[in-house]
């Protein structure tokens, strides 16, 4: 596949402070190396002579040293949970298995660029062993998306996979994409946002310009249910492409609604993925 190597990285905003000792950008919660300042200590705390805070020494009457002590840049994991079922191979104005794999590779070079662990896990009913990355800070990482996303082959109707793939992740606050177009019962979604509630979760709901625009003039038209196989030979025109138009804003919707209700601001991507539109929706939440 190419994909270029020039690509823009992501910078991720958190609102929560990581902890840990692992060196990276992200402001954390212990003291260290950084360049947040956490308080201002007495010397025989934190005797650091680089650290001296002059004025707090030529305040203090009792003339004490005071040495300033800062929150340690701490790395964290970037994990993202792909959606395997067959809808995710749908082909309209782009191929979304192809947006997925510019998603993830990005992500992949974004981690590493930032000091973080990334990785990944693809599922539908059942975890893809040959999609699934344990997460490490890796330089090979992008290469890796590169080299086995061609294997990616959606199937079936079920995501019972991705619970496994939450169940499995580390017990440290992690910064979680959960990417699909969705099309599941809004019961299993819940579900899956209660299971990982106790990370940062970002939702990527994946949809394609065709979906809201479906193609222009009437005819007859064979539409087909990607995950249950089922098809309708349906006559085409205008009110039958305003109804299609209507379902897809009303699922955007839903989905929007749902994961507001837990917390999080769903990320939606419609058409190519764009590393400035996700730095962007960082920024805004």
């Amino acid at each position: 596949m190419g994909w270029a190597m020039e690509i823009p990285v992501v910078h991720y905003r958190l609102g929560w402070k990581p902890a840990g000792y692992q060196a990276g950008l992200v402001s954390g919660v212990n003291a260290g190396l950084g360049d947040t300042l956490r308080a201002v200590v007495p010397w025989l705390e934190y005797p650091d002579p680089r650290r001296l805070d002059v004025r707090a020494t030529l305040r203090d009457p009792f003339e004490k040293l005071w040495v300033r002590d800062f929150k340690r840049n701490t790395a964290i994991q970037v994990m993202a949970l792909v959606d395997g079922s067959a809808s995710m191979a749908y082909q309209g104005v782009h191929a979304r298995p192809q947006v997925v794999g510019d998603l993830l590779f990005t992500l992949a070079r974004s981690a590493y660029a930032a000091g973080d662990a990334f990785g990944c896990s693809v599922a539908a009913a059942q975890l893809q062993a040959a999609l699934c990355l344990p997460p490490r800070i890796s330089r090979s990482a992008p290469l890796w998306i590169q080299r086995q996303w061609p294997q990616f082959q959606p199937a079936g109707d079920r995501v019972d996979g991705l619970f496994e793939a939450a169940a499995g992740l580390s017990k440290r606050k992690s910064l979680v994409f959960l990417v699909s177009d969705f099309h599941w019962p809004p019961a299993v979604l819940n579900a899956l946002l209660k299971r990982l509630s106790h990370h940062d979760v970002v939702p990527v709901l994946l949809e394609d310009p065709a979906e809201r625009q479906p193609q222009t003039g009437s005819g007859f038209a064979n539409l087909q249910d990607m995950e249950s196989g089922r098809q309708r030979f349906v006559w085409l025109n205008q009110a039958t492409r305003h109804t299609l138009q209507q379902r897809a804003a009303a699922h955007v919707q839903s989905v929007a609604a749902l994961c507001q209700r837990h917390g999080r601001r769903l990320f939606l991507l419609n058409g190519a993925f764009s590393a400035p539109s996700l730095t962007q929706y960082f920024i805004q939440r």
